[in-house]
């Protein structure tokens, strides 16, 4: 049964840094200055360099859950580069440091224990080292920060940030506690967050929840979920169930 790690819900807009885009200094990706990063092991950020690749997919998810897979205006991320431009965007006017964190969505502890300000210049460089690796320069230029931060606290409004067992991220009800289990629905649109009944046998439904890796799969049958990554690294399987 999947355990759920949950992680302090903070006021993300009280701790976001934001500062308006007026105040900012224009962006130069091309600072001959900038070098590589990847050769400062001091770097706050040095984790997040091992690999570029790896790196992306990370922060791709971490943007993606953090809005539940929707932009501002509610509707589903379909310009991906655009969606991840607003997210770097935010990181360099200061926002949201803490969804670096590799116990982002893991830590029972808030996020104030270890205040500090952000971003420092090396973690600017390191975050601009980024954008040049993704060739996404233009796009982070032009990127609106406080968009994509007023759409996660939006999202993560009286949500809890969890991880499950087999490491798959999400945000699901804030009702939600440990040893809850996620559901797959036939024919739903999301994945769901379901509990066992302390008495008699069936589930409570607790609310619906999204996991990145199960959006584009819900709804398919058990030969396309079986070819999935996450299908084979979970003890996922078929059955009936009663909801009260």
């Amino acid at each position: 049964m999947p355990r759920w790690d949950f992680s302090y819900v903070e006021s993300i807009q009280a701790r976001s840094g934001q500062k308006s885009r007026d105040s900012l200094e224009e962006e130069d990706f091309d600072d001959p200055g900038l070098g590589d990063p990847t050769q400062n092991s001091q770097s706050p950020l040095g984790d997040l360099l091992q690999s570029t690749l790896k790196t992306r997919e990370r922060l791709q998810k971490v943007a993606l859950t953090l809005t539940a897979g929707q932009t501002w205006y509610g509707f589903p991320v379909k310009d991906v580069d655009a969606h991840m431009a607003d997210y770097m965007r935010c990181l360099l006017n200061g926002g949201l440091g803490w969804s670096l964190r590799k116990d982002a969505f893991v830590s029972e502890q808030p996020f104030e224990d270890k205040i500090q300000e952000f971003p420092s210049k090396e973690d600017r460089n390191v975050l601009k080292y980024l954008v040049q690796c993704w060739d996404l320069e233009s796009r982070v230029k032009n990127g609106d920060g406080g968009r994509f931060l007023d759409a996660v606290a939006t999202m993560c409004s009286r949500r809890k940030r969890f991880t499950t067992s087999h490491g798959m991220v999400g945000i699901g009800p804030e009702t939600m506690e440990e040893n809850d289990i996620v559901c797959i629905l036939y024919g739903a649109e999301v994945p769901f967050i379901i509990r066992p009944r302390n008495e008699g046998p069936g589930y409570v439904l607790v609310g619906e929840c999204y996991i990145q890796e199960l959006m584009s799969e819900h709804g398919g049958n058990q030969v396309q979920r079986e070819d999935q990554a996450w299908y084979k690294m979970t003890e996922a399987k078929e059955a009936w169930i009663e909801l009260h």
